[in-house]
């Protein structure tokens, strides 16, 4: 084979970077610059003969390491020489590694188990309660005294009776929400049947109704009944108030005396103890959530309020709860804030709401664009409004 030229790119003659001998992987000899390491740049036009994309001496396995003669075979016809000699598997041998996937040996267990060792089991009908409290205080360190927003409670030795509540609209059977079953509960109670509740029973506006005596129910051997309850008196001749339905149900009595061995350390917490510390709880929530605005833990009162504008104002709240202590119950309180819709005439409500307070702010055409109209809308959607009507002679 006549020695290469450094030629310009032309495609056509012996391949160099690839010809016959392979890049770094033996073969025959062959003419080729540098032996097809990284080859010249050859004359040729991709592909003389014995040219083509894979002629003679072929019989290469992927040809050199990495010489791209041998490698892919003279590498695409001379690999990037574009020459002939050898196309995908022409030049030599080679001592390339080949790069087989090696699987990992799929896990065996060991045959023979530790030996003296057996696995914990627990007997059926156990059931797992939590520790009992430290009888004894600790007595390493410095003493300190901290004063913290927890005040003592005593709690009466009377026992409370556990009843499970049902509340529901009789026709749809869809639950409530906490606020409505509270104003139910307070019909029952003090109209529908006075003398079954009293003294009033307390009630934690889902499930939970706690009574400090056994209700005279009329189901069930006494643990039971449902009563029917109107929000609304019937009115002659016209449509029948809607009616909802409440089933009580007894489940258990509580004996404050748990949590007074609890908190000496001789009783480990259970569902008994955290049944009572939720009835002293709803003991304790009972009379400001029938008078105030409340959510989960804290109701707030309109004795310290803040107008932050767009129609809402901020309201200071107490937040509220019964925890056991290490001699005594004792309430954690705190302040909390409450967002509330400011009260007043709607018309400058809404003016409040849209940040303007010209006269034909509310005026569709004029002043009150789809926009705005939407942003009422859901702003007031659940708004609850009072009609006044003045007679002739101007009184409301």
């Amino acid at each position: 084979m006549p020695p290469q030229q450094r030629g310009g790119r032309g495609r056509g003659g012996g391949g160099d970077r690839g010809g016959a001998p392979g890049g770094r992987g033996g073969g025959p000899p062959g003419g080729g610059d540098r032996g097809g390491y990284r080859g010249g740049r050859g004359g040729g036009d991709r592909g003389g003969p014995p040219g083509g994309r894979g002629g003679p001496p072929g019989g290469g396995d992927r040809g050199g390491y990495r010489g791209r003669g041998g490698d892919r075979g003279g590498g695409r016809g001379g690999d990037r020489g574009r020459g002939g000699g050898g196309g995908r598997g022409g030049g030599g041998s080679g001592f390339a590694p080949r790069y087989e996937p090696v699987h990992a040996p799929q896990y065996r267990a060991d045959p023979t188990p530790a030996a003296g060792v057996t696995a914990p089991t627990i007997a059926p009908g156990v059931k797992t309660v939590g520790v009992k409290r430290p009888a004894a205080r600790g007595t390493a360190g410095t003493a300190l005294t901290v004063t913290t927003n927890n005040f003592k409670i005593t709690l009466p030795e009377a026992t409370f009776h556990h009843y499970d509540g049902l509340f529901s609209d009789i026709k749809t059977d869809k639950s409530m929400p906490v606020k409505w079953n509270q104003e139910l509960i307070r019909v029952l109670q003090e109209t529908v049947a006075p003398t079954v509740f009293t003294p009033r029973a307390v009630y934690d506006g889902r499930k939970n109704l706690f009574a400090s005596r056994r209700l005279p129910l009329a189901g069930g051997d006494g643990n039971s009944q449902t009563f029917e309850i109107s929000l609304e008196p019937a009115r002659p001749g016209g449509r029948p108030p809607k009616t909802y339905k409440i089933a009580l149900k007894h489940v258990a009595t509580i004996n404050p005396v748990l949590l007074q061995r609890y908190q000496a350390g001789q009783q480990s917490i259970d569902n008994d103890v955290l049944t009572a510390v939720t009835a002293v709880n709803v003991v304790v929530r009972m009379d400001p959530v029938s008078q105030y605005p409340f959510n989960t833990r804290s109701f707030f009162t309109d004795k310290e309020v803040l107008p932050i504008g767009g129609g809402i104002e901020l309201w200071r709240g107490y937040f509220q709860s019964v925890r056991p202590g290490l001699a005594s119950m004792l309430i954690n309180i705190d302040i909390s804030t409450g967002a509330m819709y400011s009260p007043g005439p709607m018309i400058g409500v809404c003016q409040q709401i849209l940040h303007n307070n010209s006269p034909n702010s509310l005026v569709p055409g004029q002043g009150l664009s789809d926009r705005d109209r939407l942003k009422l809308q859901r702003f007031l959607s659940s708004v609850r409004f009072v009609t006044t009507h003045k007679e002739k002679n101007g009184k409301v």
